[in-house]
């Protein structure tokens, strides 16, 4: 096999290749293709997407009014305790027991 022969012989092995993944990727590319949707499932679809967005906005609305609900609730208890402990020590300090 003489030089030119190889070089013939390479070329046509890459030519080839390249030929090949390019069919490869057309059929691959049409069989994997997007069907075309329909436009009211589209529609449809854009809807329940922003009444679930619409709720879970409300959602998180009514767990932060919870959750502030529930920090002043236990901001008043921990001071409701802070007071039962001054009425307590009060209570040591100024009643004798007998």
């Amino acid at each position: 096999m003489t030089r030119d022969d190889l070089i013939f012989a390479t070329a046509a092995t890459l030519l080839a290749a390249f030929a090949l993944g390019w069919l490869a990727h057309l059929v691959f590319a049409r069989l994997t293709r997007p069907v075309h949707a329909d436009p009211q499932a589209i529609r449809a679809l854009t809807s329940d997407l922003h009444k679930a967005e619409a709720e879970l906005d409300d959602a998180r609305s009514q767990i932060d009014a919870r959750d502030a609900r529930l920090a002043d609730v236990h901001t008043r208890l921990n001071d409701a305790f802070e007071e039962i402990e001054e009425l307590r020590s009060y209570i040591d300090a100024h009643i004798k027991p007998h």
